[in-house]
């Protein structure tokens, strides 16, 4: 059988020695910057070319993680860090941004790049579109079963990419690089390093009315540990490349117990390492941190049989993995690296962008309304707004309507999208959520812009997109009038922000409306999701939830977003286009709000003074960016 890679994490010098000593085959770690672990002690240069010498003379590999998205003035920084990293002797960067990938492959080829979970990728076209940029490795979504995960391997393959899977660890209740629920409450951004990790608190499901519906705990978005122990047989038989286990956040024996535990499953499943002794005495999974353990999506698993609805967290039994992880960590430290040589050497120049001319202070702003119902799509449209965006799955049924644009879902698997793509080829055009979603419709020539989740937060992620073919590009809602602005002055391809509505913080897999009780897995015909249901947490702020016809949740901001008192500066950055967020808005609301909009711009461009934004709102990150 093919034989696929443990792949450990360390969030510290002793994590790195446990997991070496346990016999991982490769290790990830991250520096104090750029990393999404920016809470974990992490390396210094100095110290994690130590680590990596000790780790080569073991045979094993280690990536680094510079999988944060990279805002305009960091570009350079985080290439000088890649440099780094590489003389030290690593053997791949894991990298989120877009753009960044591109700009390694380009000016610094030789560097190996995995790409990472956070990109978001969980069909075939994504995995094509990423191998163009030129990765080696792409780590897949959380969210995938067996089936889905045999197919990209073979797709990856066939493209020339290494294919990684998560296999064991905490589970995001969001698909990870899509969640922006810490950094819209607290200001501390996933996509930055900084989760709170809001999903792990308590919250009540709520009605229309505000009473409680009964659920079965409080923690109605916290899924129980990923374990794939029980079915890794099947799991190799993907033919995976690199099994990887989560937790930078976590203690050296968490660490070396759930390598072990590994190292032992994969030599019992006829994959034996003869260069590597298994430990009769290793701990067993259950005496680890975890909040039970499921198998999850990887069998197909979407029930609350996954949830841990009723518990946080669980508890180490702190003495007897301190005592495994000291023995794994003398085990590799019983190794003399001082004459070990690193022969790695590149270096990088500034990165070059070349600075275009653009239109500032425009005045043909478009207004563009985002709805729920094609009802609610033509209200806006009558009311002036130049174009309504609505899903994909609400319009698999319907004729095309000028104005009207269909939006690829964020999440759309293999088996999902040829349906959408005939939805997009009948209207003419589409909003792409994924990578692989513009990649398609480059190859069937469907006008396509690029969704905002796709995490745009540099001139050099825009360059990227706008060679896929994007029409019109939706920044990220993470960034400030600043950045907004040194990205537009960069870019010739039409830009857009979010200016008010519920930003949408969350997409999951798992129906949070299953906590409310039994449910028949008949997503289209739910008569749940036609009613309106939110989460209230312990500061009685309540967000929206609504469940698409899929059975994927969405879950939208507490409080709405309102950027008319900031339309001057917006026009003045050079934005085209601006996006009114109404999914969660009644129909009757929507040509108000897209009227209120239209007027305050003639304000703008007549220089009069605009009016006051509404009551309990929020700027979002425009004024402040995210940490």
């Amino acid at each position: 059988m093919n034989r696929p890679e443990i792949l450990a994490p360390a969030g510290n010098k002793d994590a790195f020695l446990a997991a070496l000593g346990a016999g991982a085959d490769a290790i990830y770690a991250g520096l104090g910057s750029f990393n999404a672990r920016r809470g974990a002690s992490n390396f210094t240069l100095k110290s994690l070319k130590q680590c990596t010498k000790r780790a080569h003379l073991l045979g094993s590999r280690v990536y680094v993680t510079v999988n944060i998205v990279i805002l305009p003035h960091e570009m350079s920084e985080a290439l000088n860090l890649v440099a780094d990293v590489w003389n030290a002797g690593i053997d791949a960067v894991i990298v989120q941004d877009i753009g960044l990938i591109r700009q390694i492959t380009q000016l610094m080829p030789e560097v190996r790049v995995h790409a990472s979970t956070q990109i978001n990728a969980h069909d075939s076209n994504t995995i094509r579109a990423l191998a163009d940029l030129g990765v080696a490795r792409v780590t897949l979504a959380r969210e995938l079963s067996l089936t889905e995960i045999a197919t990209l391997v073979a797709v990856g393959h066939e493209a020339g990419v290494e294919i990684e899977v998560f296999a064991h660890g905490a589970l995001c209740m969001s698909y990870s690089g899509q969640c922006l629920f810490s950094s819209l409450v607290g200001r501390r951004s996933a996509n930055r390093g900084l989760c709170a990790q809001p999903c792990r608190l308590p919250y009540e499901l709520i009605d229309k009315k505000g009473e409680v519906i009964p659920t079965p705990g409080a923690h109605l978005l916290s899924p129980q540990d990923l374990c794939s122990i029980e079915v890794l047989d099947e799991l190799i038989a993907t033919g995976v490349d690199s099994l990887k286990i989560e937790g930078r956040m976590k203690s050296p024996g968490y660490v070396a117990t759930v390598v072990a535990n590994y190292r032992r499953a994969l030599e019992n499943a006829g994959v034996r390492d003869e260069n590597t002794e298994c430990d009769d005495t290793v701990p067993p999974l259950n005496a680890v941190y975890n909040r039970g353990f499921s198998e999850a999506y990887l069998i197909g698993e979407r029930t609350n049989e996954m949830m841990s609805y009723q518990r946080g967290a669980g508890k180490e039994r702190p003495a007897e993995l301190l005592d495994f992880a000291q023995r794994c960590i003398d085990r590799a430290q019983a190794l003399d690296i001082s004459d070990i040589e690193v022969h790695k050497r590149i270096s990088f120049e500034d990165s070059p962008m070349r600075k275009r001319k653009v239109k500032f202070g425009q005045q043909n702003i478009d207004v563009v309304a985002v709805t729920a119902t094609v009802g609610a799509a033509r209200a806006a449209l009558n009311a002036d707004a130049n174009e309504a965006q609505i899903s994909a799955l609400e319009l698999l049924d319907e004729e095309p309507i000028q104005g009207l644009v269909p939006i690829l879902p964020r999440v759309c698997h293999d088996h999902e999208l040829e349906e959408l793509l005939g939805v997009a080829y009948r209207f003419g055009s589409a909003v792409c959520a994924t990578l692989g979603q513009l990649h398609i419709c480059r190859e069937r020539e469907i006008p396509a812009q690029a969704h905002w989740s796709l995490n745009v937060t540099n001139p050099y992620t825009t360059a990227v997109l706008e060679q896929l073919g994007a029409t019109r590009i939706w920044l990220s809602p993470e960034l400030s009038e600043n950045q907004i602005t040194a990205i537009a002055r960069r870019v010739e391809v039409p830009l857009g922000i979010g200016i008010c509505g519920m930003t949408e913080i969350m997409v999951t897999e798992h129906c949070v409306l299953q906590a409310a009780g039994d449910c028949a897995q008949n997503c289209a015909s739910c008569t749940r999701r036609t009613n309106p249901i939110a989460l209230r947490d312990r500061k009685d702020y309540s967000f929206p939830v609504r469940t698409d016809r899929s059975g994927r949740t969405h879950i939208y901001n507490a409080v709405p977003l309102d950027l008319t008192g900031a339309l001057s500066e917006i026009s003045a950055s050079g934005i085209s286009a601006v996006r009114l967020d109404l999914e969660t808005a009644l129909t009757d609301f929507v040509p108000q709000e897209v009227a209120r909009i239209r007027h305050a711009l003639v304000d703008v461009y007549a220089g009069r003074a605009i009016p006051e934004p509404r009551e309990n709102t929020t700027r979002g990150h425009f004024f402040r960016g995210v940490v």
